[in-house]
């Protein structure tokens, strides 16, 4: 399998049954028939989360975004967040390599079945992380995957 980062371009073994997608293949104004939930994992640098929530609503608005913050470290404006559609912040306390961090994402899960938000993708992100795509391209490929 050959991932370029620049590009959307995967390559899978023939035994692969799999979608082949390809930039090429993605139109920026087609819509797109998934729903992504990402589940940000957070413990600092507040205004890097607020650009990364940011970025991610600019180019998928109907997207469920949740954020579960550490406030150990320091804290984040909860009502400046979730007066964002579709962002909810959820406060955890997690430790690098702990099973606390899946005990936050199984919480994160909880809340979302239990509240009914439609999803089919659920994207796991630190903080940390920033797309390296565009989000709409990313969902497309997750779009055309099975």
């Amino acid at each position: 399998m050959t991932f370029q980062l620049h590009q959307i371009q995967i390559i899978k073994p023939p035994s692969d049954t799999g979608v082949l997608v390809k930039a090429s293949d993605f139109n920026h104004n087609q819509r797109i028939n998934m729903k992504a939930c990402y589940l940000i994992l957070s413990h600092k640098n507040p205004n890097q989360i607020y650009r990364l929530i940011h970025t991610i609503k600019a180019e998928s608005p109907d997207c469920y975004i949740i954020l579960s913050h550490d406030p150990r470290n320091c804290n984040v404006d909860v009502s400046r967040l979730e007066r964002i559609p579709g962002v909810r912040v959820q406060f955890a306390t997690a430790d690098r390599g702990d099973f606390s961090l899946v005990e936050n994402y199984f919480s994160a899960v909880d809340w979302l079945l239990s509240n009914n938000i439609d999803f089919d993708w659920l994207i796991k992100l630190s903080a940390q992380d920033y797309p390296t795509q565009p989000i709409s391209e990313i969902e497309y490929y997750l779009s055309k995957t099975q």
